[in-house]
């Protein structure tokens, strides 16, 4: 050890002072505050099966749904109108989104669904599309499948129980 007092470290940029100062602590005091409050929207959200922002590790919402979804299937169809007659074409969605979209559909989450619904819409003239995840193999666990229907002049999805 040397007997020789440390010397202080020396900033190569000083603090900034006055007003800038306060401008870059309010700045940093902001940033965090929404680090903070985004990932706390999903406690007081009401859609208990978005999981976004939680620890997935030891999700039983999650582990079910993933286990559930292996064994379904997802069909999209569009309704266009040829000739005065409405024709009901199917949509080649596994080349229209990622995969991981896919599996979100599958999962029921309607954001997913009301973004996929929406760009069907779009590709093409169609007077509604409809999205219906089927899973034959999970009848035996009460598994009710579902389905999604978008009107594409008003944007209006709805299930086709008519819960909006």
């Amino acid at each position: 050890m040397s007997d020789t007092p440390r010397q202080p470290y020396r900033l190569i940029v000083p603090p900034p002072r006055g007003r800038r100062r306060r401008c870059v602590s309010a700045f940093i005091a902001l940033f965090l505050l929404l680090q903070a409050a985004i990932p706390a929207t999903y406690y007081v959200s009401a859609h208990a099966s978005d999981e976004r922002f939680c620890w997935r590790m030891f999700s039983t919402v999650r582990v079910h749904r993933v286990i559930h979804a292996k064994h379904c299937d997802v069909n999209v169809r569009r309704n266009i109108d040829k000739d005065g007659r409405l024709v009901d074409e199917p949509v080649a969605i596994e080349s229209m989104i990622p995969q991981v979209w896919i599996a979100s559909l599958k999962r029921n989450q309607v954001e997913v669904i009301r973004k996929v619904l929406d760009r069907c819409c779009n590709s093409g003239p169609a007077r509604d599309v409809q999205l219906d995840v089927v899973c034959p193999k999970m009848e035996q666990f009460s598994f009710v499948p579902f389905q999604w229907v978008m009107d594409c002049d008003t944007r209006l999805m709805v299930r086709a129980d008519g819960v909006p």
